[in-house]
């Protein structure tokens, strides 16, 4: 009987041990498919021309954090730039918003604030000039907004057309700053849901190999 009881506070010690490894290899198994999906979902933006912006956006958390481990553990991926990456996986049809008819598309002649291309109120505060819109000759339902500018003299940008400006030698010219279009449809530039595909596939020869390293290092210790 004493031997007995001596087996049995063991085996507590033993399984409580390989539980404890077992949550482990799951956990490292969880940080493993995290990093490897975020990293081939960056790849596919910057192979879409997407920028490396965009492509740092994902990111992987895995749960339960700061130390703690568990059997089940969730790995949750995500953009914090939900909208743009969902824009390049769908393809969808962007319309003008707020009751608009056409969509203003800016050209690289439009200025930035930022990151980001200015609005058509921005720009015609910006050179003090109302746009002409005039109809696209070669396209059937297109308008382009047109301002008279200058090139600044760093060849960079342009430069409202004043009268100083002109009499000064400097050539006024008819500049494209926005397409309106009723409607632009995106062309699908990523592949999320392969991806993640694949690494539903990959999830349990993950496992399978995280939890043998864990095993494998605890009897070589």
């Amino acid at each position: 009987m004493r031997f007995e009881a001596a087996i049995d506070g063991r085996l507590d010690d033993y399984m409580e041990s390989r539980v404890a490894l077992a949550k482990s290899g799951m956990m490292k198994a969880a940080a493993l498919a995290g990093r490897t999906v975020v990293g081939r979902l960056r790849a596919d933006v910057l192979s879409a021309g997407l920028g490396p912006r965009i492509a740092n956006t994902w990111r992987a958390n895995v749960h339960p954090s700061r130390g703690a481990s568990s059997l089940r553990p969730t790995v949750y991926i995500y953009s914090k730039e939900p909208q743009i990456v969902e824009a390049f996986e769908t393809g969808p049809t962007i319309r003008a918003r707020k009751g608009g008819v056409y969509l203003w598309v800016p050209t690289e002649n439009v200025p930035r604030l930022g990151r980001k291309r200015m609005t058509p109120e921005d720009v015609e505060n910006r050179f003090n000039t109302d746009f002409d819109i005039v109809p696209a000759l070669t396209r059937p339902g297109v308008y382009y907004a047109l301002m008279t500018l200058v090139r600044a003299k760093s060849g960079r940008g342009y430069r409202r057309a004043s009268t100083g400006r002109t009499r000064a030698g400097r050539q006024a010219e008819r500049v494209v700053m926005f397409v309106l279009v009723r409607q632009v449809r995106l062309r699908k530039r990523t592949d999320v849901a392969g991806i993640v595909v694949t690494a539903q596939r990959e999830w349990t020869d993950i496992v399978a190999r995280s939890l043998a390293e864990a095993f494998r290092n605890s009897e070589g210790s």
